[in-house]
């Protein structure tokens, strides 16, 4: 499949992200089950629960992280997952693989099934345990429309080069990470300043 500005009509935006940065298991036996699980748990904690898949933010984020195709988020299998988790760990200066665990990526995606993808524009999230040994999150959000309301706390704007195009370009590609990899250090090492760490209501 083609990354980038030269989409087909018949490559639908879902299979973008799932393909730039993979979906969660939403085929998965428990995946009602659970979302209703959790749905209970918001309402009987005032939270508002909206009906059909919604969940509240921190709820949903939380719900994204038992479903999980990769079954190990220190090692995400798709291309730019990994590079820009890599490039995030080089700029928190983490050497050893030990220090590299506590970087973690997570996919939210899965379209109208998965609460943070279709209610809170959450396609994936960056999970750091900082020296502090508390949590920091960072999430994104995928779409080939830039001018989209956004509701992560950044947008990966739908130009990732494909390194299986015969038109592949690697040094445009790295440099998308690099930069990518950058506006998510920023913002993590914000938030580790002012301790804004993750704290879900659950």
């Amino acid at each position: 499949m083609r990354f980038g500005e030269k989409f087909e009509k018949s490559y639908p935006a879902e299979f973008y992200e799932y393909d730039l940065i993979g979906k969660i298991d939403t085929e998965h036996p428990d995946y009602q089950l659970e979302l209703e699980k959790f749905q209970d748990m918001a309402r009987k904690a005032g939270r508002k629960v909206e009906g059909g898949n919604y969940l509240p933010r921190d709820y949903a984020i939380e719900f994204a992280r038992r479903f999980q195709t990769d079954k190990d988020p220190a090692h995400p299998s798709k291309e730019f997952a990994r590079d820009l988790r890599i490039s995030v760990g080089d700029l928190l200066g983490l050497k050893t693989d030990e220090e590299l665990e506590r970087l973690k990526f997570f996919t939210c995606a899965g379209r109208e099934k998965s609460p943070s993808d279709f209610h809170h524009g959450i396609d994936f999230f960056l999970s750091f345990i900082a020296d502090d040994g508390k949590e920091y999150i960072v999430t994104g959000d995928v779409s080939r429309h830039p001018e989209k309301i956004l509701k992560a706390d950044f947008l990966v704007k739908g130009d990732v080069p494909d390194s299986s195009d015969e038109s592949y370009d690697e040094e445009k590609y790295l440099n998308i990470v690099e930069n990518y990899g950058k506006i998510s250090f920023e913002i993590l090492n914000k938030k580790i300043k002012e301790n804004n760490y993750w704290k879900p209501e659950i």
